[in-house]
């Protein structure tokens, strides 16, 4: 069975789940390929995906939505009538599941693809707060046992779709307009400090093309207002000199990078159980603890 994945990741969340998803199906004998979405929008080429069998979309929740990127993306696949589509997505937090599905389900029907099975994955915040070390890692080994479920119901084709009711369609469609419209206003109003060391990674890796160089020696950078707010410049920047003007209290102050978690023999991931109280007590109740 040939598969193919397509995913977005903004600071590593839902990279991380998709390549977990590709070993877990290599390791039930499906032939898979992923492929980055950024990469594909970039080429500005229609996406034909006749040859794989089997079709998967992964991203990161954005205001209870999948990002602006993920419905360019798909603007650029070919009808691919009856083909059997999955899609996982990432979040910081499990409350209300992410949001609704309905709204990208039924741009992918429109191009005739089958939505058979929708997946949520809670992973560690990048926004707002920073969890404790022992939480996020903990979040990624839970993520890593539902993973290896998710491989299975997808090799039998096993039907899992959300369930998607009115007000929470109404609810996601509204907040996902309004960070699609902040996402333009604040792109254009990030910073840069004088730490900035002129290696133009942020200018390299933004996946929309949001930063641009200007002047004669083109090396004066500047944002434009194609902004996705996926936090990659403000977090890669090896001199920690990009921020948002306004608003700069979406930043996690010690930056994120999840990979010195993971990799990390002294956190252990022992932070949720069945006697967490408080705040965190509904992640522990969405892991069944």
């Amino acid at each position: 069975m040939k598969i193919c994945i397509f995913y977005f990741s903004g600071t590593g969340n839902t990279e991380i789940i998709a390549h977990l998803l590709q070993k877990e199906l290599i390791n039930l004998d499906a032939e898979v390929i992923e492929k980055k979405i950024e990469n594909m929008i970039k080429k500005k080429t229609m996406v034909n995906t006749e040859k794989y069998d089997l079709i998967g979309i992964g991203y990161p929740i954005h205001a209870f939505n999948a990002p602006k990127i993920v419905y360019t993306f798909i603007q650029q696949l070919h009808n691919d009538k009856g083909k059997k589509l999955f899609t996982f997505r990432s979040s910081g937090d499990p409350f209300l599941h992410g949001g609704s599905t309905k709204l990208l389900r039924n741009q992918l029907e429109k191009k005739g693809f089958n939505v058979f099975n929708e997946n949520l994955s809670i992973m560690p915040t990048n926004v707002l707060l920073k969890f404790n070390d022992n939480l996020n890692k903990q979040l990624y080994q839970l993520a890593q046992i539902r993973i290896k479920k998710l491989a299975q119901d997808i090799m039998k084709r096993k039907v899992s779709l959300e369930r998607n009711n009115f007000i929470l369609t109404l609810v996601s469609k509204i907040f996902s307009f309004m960070e699609t419209t902040g996402a333009k206003w604040l792109g254009k109003r990030i910073i840069i400090s004088d730490s900035c060391i002129k290696c133009f990674k942020c200018v390299r890796n933004c996946p929309t093309g949001n930063i641009l160089l200007f002047g004669e020696a083109k090396d004066t950078i500047k944002f434009n207002c194609t902004c996705n707010l996926c936090m990659r410049c403000i977090y890669e920047c090896p001199t920690n000199a990009i921020h948002f003007k306004y608003f700069r209290f979406f930043e996690i102050k010690q930056g994120y990078n999840i990979n010195t978690i993971l990799y990390n023999p002294n956190i252990k991931g022992n932070y949720l159980s069945s006697n967490t109280k408080g705040f965190f007590k509904h992640y522990a109740d969405y892991f069944g603890l």
